[in-house]
């Protein structure tokens, strides 16, 4: 694990603060310069026309082929590139076909396949093998993809977008509120989001106006991105933006005064201030008519799949980097809170905690076999973004140190064209 340097700077007014040094940008502005609206106009209609050729050819392919073990890996093919939301009645057509059939003969690879396609499309499958093959871990990588690429349909571009300026803006904010700011300045920027208006600004050092500012016009301009009837929900994101302050407040003010919460007590803020519930809300904004009103009512009652989502990424994260956060000066982690709870030493805990994560992924799985509480792409949302935390975190903080497996996995996926 790479150590971060910690020093301490003065800035003008005397006030000594933390500097962490992190390596820099490994992209510069590679995205910028080949943003998708450089595109000309007329090589975009050709990919337009391209791709509803190729749909049409997909969709044959579905009707011609009558192998069933042909037709589970077309399917697997769709879904390892993440189109499969062109071709949502041809996969479930297939897919009734698939459970109905008589599997006795199947070797293993068949029967794996098989498992895994039904039971992450929500089948409550039985066999032999279901209690040794976790599907929510078989393509770990695939969620991660979703995260990175999103959805590229046309009704899918907003929650593109809106997911990726709300994820900017809130690791901003980690940092004023993790790394540089100090005590007081925290707590007069988490009352200036509380209130949540172009006049707390006058309330902020000089050096945190712009970020504030730049909060409050990002809101608006998902606000204007939304029909009149979807833009009640950029109200739920603020709701969530307004908590993860808070939460990042009271871990700053443990940190300063050395305090080591119980489990329970360290939970309650560390679920909300992992985030993992507001980049959750944030990919629902832009999602059109499956994103109703009753939809972010039941996600803002922190239901069991946004739970489970919150309490995998937090113990991950927390269990990985541990020992770099300590060697920062930061708040107890919920290792720490668990070895002076249970006077356990640091292998124990991080053994422990991880067995939490074990249960957390069952209720999720449990939650996401049919009938699902609420619309299947809400929840897949919920799944894949927990897939993509267990990549993040499996061997290293890829956050934190992304110039190594994090730059690949991004240069697959956005950068290098895929082999056809």
């Amino acid at each position: 694990m790479e150590k971060q340097s910690v020093t301490l700077v003065s800035d003008d007014q005397g006030i000594v603060r933390k500097s962490t040094k992190y390596h820099p940008s490994v992209w510069g502005d590679y995205f910028i310069r080949n943003s998708s609206l450089n595109l000309l106009e007329e090589s975009t209609q050709r990919m337009r026309e391209r791709v509803e050729e190729l749909k049409v050819q997909v969709k044959s392919m579905f009707k011609d082929t009558s192998d069933i073990l042909q037709i589970m890996n077309l399917i697997d093919s769709i879904q390892l590139l993440r189109l499969d939301y062109h071709f949502e009645n041809e996969i479930d057509d297939a897919l009734r076909l698939i459970f109905e059939v008589d599997d006795k003969n199947y070797g293993l690879y068949e029967t794996s396949l098989r498992f895994r396609l039904l039971r992450q499309r929500g089948y409550n499958v039985s066999t032999a093998l279901a209690k040794s093959l976790k599907f929510a871990r078989d393509r770990i990588v695939e969620g991660y993809y979703w995260v990175l690429g999103m959805y590229h349909e046309p009704q899918f571009s907003r929650a593109r977008v809106m997911c990726t300026k709300a994820f900017c803006v809130l690791s901003i904010m980690d940092d004023i509120y993790d790394n540089y700011s100090t005590l007081d300045e925290r707590r007069l920027l988490t009352e200036a989001i509380k209130r949540w208006n172009h006049q707390a600004v006058d309330s902020l050092p000089e050096y945190i106006k712009d970020f504030y500012l730049k909060l409050l016009k990002n809101f608006e301009e998902f606000e204007a991105e939304l029909e009149f009837n979807e833009k009640y929900r950029v109200q739920y994101l603020q709701n969530e933006f307004k908590a993860v302050a808070i939460a990042y407040f009271e871990e700053s003010k443990w940190g300063v005064e050395g305090y080591v919460p119980s489990l329970d007590e360290h939970l309650r803020v560390s679920l909300i201030s992992s985030a993992c519930s507001m980049v959750i809300c944030s990919m629902y904004l832009g999602m059109g008519e499956v994103a109703t009103k009753e939809i972010f009512e039941w996600y803002s009652s922190f239901p069991k799949p946004v739970e489970a989502c919150s309490i995998i990424g937090r113990l991950l994260n927390d269990i990985r980097s541990h020992e770099m956060e300590q060697e920062r000066d930061h708040a107890a982690s919920t290792v720490e809170s668990y070895m002076k709870e249970h006077g356990t030493n640091v292998k124990v805990a991080c053994q422990k905690l991880r067995e939490m994560v074990e249960k957390a992924w069952k209720n999720l799985n449990k939650e996401s076999l049919n009938p699902t509480p609420v619309a299947r792409p809400i929840i897949e949302r919920i799944l894949s973004f927990s897939k993509s935390m267990e990549d993040v975190y499996r061997y290293t903080d890829e956050y934190t140190t992304s110039d190594n497996k994090m730059k690949d996995n991004i240069s697959l996926v956005l950068v290098e064209p895929i082999p056809i």
